[in-house]
């Protein structure tokens, strides 16, 4: 999997989970869980691009992901 790759599958996850992803999700793809590394670098690039937010909870994520949840920003920019 490439880095180009993972990006897409995160994408395509949040868009189907209503442009919110939890780590739980992802870590639950077996794609993503294969190639830690690569999901890892992926997310870190969604994370600088516009109309994403990644964030940060309290809720014990694995050490391999940087994210608690990423999703689309809303459309007037602001987050929800």
């Amino acid at each position: 999997m490439t880095v180009e790759q993972a990006k897409q599958r995160l994408l395509a996850l949040i868009e189907q989970n209503d442009g919110r992803v939890s780590v739980a999700i992802i870590e639950a793809d077996k794609a993503l869980a294969a190639n830690r590394e690569v999901a890892s670098a992926a997310a870190h690039v969604l994370a600088t691009e516009p109309g994403i937010i990644a964030g940060e909870e309290a809720d014990g994520r694995p050490d391999w992901f940087p994210y608690s949840f990423l999703m689309r920003a809303p459309a007037n920019g602001s987050p929800a």
